[in-house]
């Protein structure tokens, strides 16, 4: 993980001596959810900027640790020129995870 700036790390340093080991595995677990979602992340920004409506597929993180809810990951899926095209995807891929609560889709528009 990269910090802005030094002060930033130094202050995350002394955050993390002052809660327990389960608090400091919750906070790192909800840092990583962001840092593996950077890639998605501009791939949906850099088709929202060419004007495409981005089908995402999000889903919960946990902390390996404690169990308890770290986040969200929005993950990439793909984009279409029309909100209808992308409607009728999300349509076909909603069928395989009924079953599945925690995964859902769902459409950005530009």
């Amino acid at each position: 993980m990269s910090y802005a700036t030094l002060q930033e790390e130094e202050h995350y340093e002394h955050e993390a001596g002052a809660c327990s080991e389960l608090q400091n595995c919750l906070f790192e677990a909800r840092l990583s959810v962001a840092d593996k979602a950077a890639p998605d992340r501009a791939n949906i920004n850099r088709a929202l900027a060419l004007g495409l409506f981005v089908v995402v597929k999000e889903f919960p993180q946990y902390c390996k640790a404690t169990d308890a809810f770290a986040g969200t990951f929005t993950a990439f899926v793909c984009a279409y020129p029309s909100r209808e095209a992308a409607e009728e995807k999300v349509a076909k891929l909603c069928g395989p995870y009924d079953a599945d609560y925690d995964v859902s889709f769902g459409i950005i528009a530009p």
